[in-house]
């Protein structure tokens, strides 16, 4: 079962709590990027968590745990490995605001069979949003970890991203 391999708040360096169960890794808010706009096609079964910073810092980690047949996996794997490309800009329409994003390619280090990561910015009024977008694949499953945020945290992200995987890598 997914949701045994999810993420919990104690997994996270720092003050996370639950803050509940989102869709997949696809949003619909978002125009101009295929690959961020819907989940990936294929999925034989899905769990979600998100979890969001105590402290009142606005960071938040969500994970996506996908399970696929072999050839969809690594699908879905190519599509997130080419996101700065395919997708180096893209807009979301977010509550009261349309953001434009930019994305580039994200330093982690690697995992699992595959991964990629990518950072995502959008300016908005006072600041910018920044959005870390890692896919790593552990044989048919798809660990997604999105860190969202006003600031950047790549240690944040790079610790959700191992943390994730080895709760994936215990179970399969």
């Amino acid at each position: 079962m997914l949701t045994t391999a999810l993420l919990t708040a104690s997994d996270l360096p720092g003050q996370f709590v639950d803050a509940g169960t989102p869709g997949g890794v696809g949003d619909s808010t978002i125009t101009g990027c295929p690959t961020l706009s819907s989940d990936p096609t294929g999925a034989t079964a899905t769990a979600s968590v998100a979890l969001s910073d105590a402290t009142g810092s606005g960071l938040s980690v969500t994970e996506v745990l996908m399970q696929f047949p072999a050839a969809s996996a690594t699908q879905a794997m190519a599509s997130f490995a080419a996101l700065s490309t395919t997708c180096p800009t893209y807009v979301a329409n977010l509550p009261g605001i349309s953001v434009t994003f930019t994305s580039a390619p994200l330093a982690i280090p690697s995992l699992g069979d595959a991964s990629t990561a990518t950072r995502m910015t959008g300016p908005v009024p006072g600041g910018t949003i920044y959005e870390d977008v890692v896919a790593i694949r552990h044989e048919n499953t798809m660990v997604f970890i999105i860190e969202t945020g006003l600031a950047t945290d790549t240690d944040l992200t790079t610790a959700a991203a191992q943390a994730a995987l080895a709760r994936v890598a215990a179970r399969w």
